[in-house]
């Protein structure tokens, strides 16, 4: 599984065929189930308090209908974590301003909040699996989000 792609010319439409060719190829060398990327491109440009609340159609978006024709699905821009297992977008903030300063004042209480309680992250195996389900599950209850394996 790839959660993330390289960086390379997406428009450039023989070099992304190649290297979807040959990861395919790859990951059946490494007898690989599933091949799930995350695209690099920006879906939307808007603050981060509005994202929910603009829609964009990319039905008909080259870009995914160049990954279709190499035999990838799209799955979608859900915004429910427990479709994908992992949050379906990640929000890029443009450093304009010092740090903190980019931040909402509730967000930078959070990030203060987490320090004092010394919120670790770490890296883990499958072996952390069920754990973090668990805390994925407990989220999304905490949130009010369906979630289909609980």
């Amino acid at each position: 599984m790839c959660h993330v792609v390289p960086i390379l010319d997406y428009n450039n439409k023989e070099l992304l065929g190649f290297f979807l060719t040959n990861l395919k190829k790859f990951a059946k060398t490494k007898q690989a189930k599933l091949v799930k990327l995350d695209i690099p491109i920006a879906v939307k440009d808007e603050k981060l308090a509005n994202f929910k609340d603009v829609d964009v159609d990319r039905s008909n978006d080259e870009l995914i209908k160049t990954f279709k024709s190499y035999g990838y699905n799209h799955k979608g821009f859900s915004l429910d974590m427990s479709s994908t297992i992992q949050p379906r977008f990640n929000t890029v903030t443009k450093l304009e301003k010092p740090i903190p300063d980019l931040f909402s004042k509730d967000t930078r209480r959070l990030i203060r909040d987490a320090d004092k309680k010394f919120v670790e992250v770490r890296r883990c195996g499958k072996e952390n699996l069920d754990d973090f389900l668990f805390a994925l599950a407990c989220t999304e209850k905490r949130k009010n989000y369906f979630t289909s394996w609980t």
